[in-house]
């Protein structure tokens, strides 16, 4: 083995996590080149970060790696997850359908319900008579061309509700006099920030064809999570987010454009409200307080 990685060994466990925040157990692991403990990938991604953050070269342990996984026939653990995740589906499939069915049956609910509470608060306040001529003035067909009669209808309605008020208008009434289509205004704003609100979310996919491990630390509130990413991953496109990839064989999709890093050793990105920027290992660990990971 190379003089770079004895000198590793020399290091301790609990050294090496603090600076590269490494699992003491994968460590460990990496040391006693216990192999059957890492599939490709994480492997590799480890290796990289031991390399980076102590100007070593590892190669000759790479090698190792790579000779056992040939003389042990290991197979991609990808394919493996795939096909588990499939013997899982009719399970996962049938709670989806229940989970759909008690949803249209709450929505029936509600939309049966909500009308009959409306009609109940509005008859005593506007009596029998007042409560048919509303219902007349709605019933109008909106294709027809005489709005006079449609104004018409509408003012009495409005003073009807007026009367059964004892005098005593209230603001809501006010407004309502001095603009009968104020609803119609206040319902066509409400459409329209809807809209603006919509277009806001901005939406960031992951893809890789091989197994990856990923680590996202929240510029935040500074909390730190990793994955494995075996196809795709949908990340936080509205907030501020440093991504260390353990390879680059990636490609992710934004709103405006795809972006791939074909190489295969760590990827160092920034993604903040839905942009994605590559940053290099020193910008990285700035950026970080001084940290890889």
């Amino acid at each position: 083995m190379s003089d770079d990685f004895d000198k590793l060994k020399l290091l301790k466990a609990e050294q090496i996590f603090e600076k590269t925040h490494i699992t003491k157990k994968n460590i460990n692991n990496i040391l006693s080149k216990s192999f059957e403990k890492f599939d490709k990938i994480q492997f590799n991604g480890f290796v990289s970060i031991l390399e980076r953050e102590y100007s070593l070269n590892l190669q000759e342990l790479r090698d190792e790696y790579q000779e056992y996984i040939i003389n042990n026939d290991a197979i991609s653990e990808p394919e493996l997850r795939s096909a588990s995740n499939n013997a899982g589906k009719p399970r996962g499939l049938f709670w989806v359908v229940i989970i759909v069915l008690i949803i249209i049956v709450v929505a029936w609910l509600i939309y049966n319900t909500y009308p009959s509470k409306q009609n109940s608060q509005m008859q005593p306040v506007l009596g029998l008579n007042a409560t048919a001529r509303l219902n007349n003035t709605t019933a109008i067909d909106t294709n027809s061309t005489n709005t006079t009669a449609i104004t018409a209808n509408t003012d009495k309605s409005i003073k009807i509700l007026a009367a059964h008020t004892n005098g005593k208008k209230s603001k809501i009434s006010n407004m309502l006099l001095a603009n009968p289509n104020i609803n119609k205004t206040l319902t066509h704003k409400n459409d329209i920030n809807a809209t603006v609100a919509a277009k806001k979310v901005k939406t960031v996919r992951l893809f890789t064809k091989a197994k990856l491990w990923l680590g996202i630390t929240n510029m935040k509130t500074w909390k730190q999570q990793q994955k494995i990413v075996t196809s795709s991953l949908d990340l936080n496109g509205t907030g501020k987010y440093l991504l260390i990839l353990g390879h680059g064989m990636v490609q992710i999709k934004t709103d405006d454009k795809n972006i791939s890093f074909p190489q295969p050793k760590t990827v160092f990105l920034m993604l903040k409200n839905g942009k994605v920027t590559q940053l290099t290992h020193s910008q990285f660990v700035k950026l970080n307080k001084g940290k890889l990971w």
